[in-house]
């Protein structure tokens, strides 16, 4: 060992080695944070695509008059469960149950209106 030197080396070392470990982890966090909300956006969107789905259909059946008071809508990855409930001469409330890769289900409610034959308002309970 040559007398100048006295442990240069391995601090300088230990300090890259330390660097870049800190950086792969940074790196790592942010990689799956960013898988996990890739999932939870994937998710949410497959969830919505089944409501507006059951919506459209229901609404298209309420239109014609040909429709049961309740029913299913059966999807790849979940299913829509409904219930029609007259409130009044006018109008009825539509109740959706979707069941998707969750164990409680997501509840929502829409209300049709038999004078203007649409859906007027879209409430997601839960």
């Amino acid at each position: 060992m040559i007398k100048g030197q006295k442990g240069f080396i391995y601090p300088i070392t230990l300090s890259i080695y330390l660097l870049v470990i800190s950086f792969f982890l940074v790196i790592t966090g942010i990689f799956i944070n960013e898988k996990k909300t890739f999932k939870d956006s994937k998710l949410l969107l497959t969830q919505e695509y089944y409501f507006m789905s059951s919506i459209k259909e229901l609404e298209g059946e309420l239109q014609s008059g040909k429709y049961n008071l309740s029913g299913e809508y059966r999807y790849r990855k979940g299913e829509v469960t409904y219930s029609i409930e007259r409130i009044s001469d006018i109008l009825s409330k539509v109740e959706y149950r979707l069941y998707a890769d969750q164990e409680a289900p997501i509840i929502a409610y829409s209300y049709f209106d038999m004078e203007e034959n649409r859906m007027t308002k879209w409430v997601e309970a839960k």
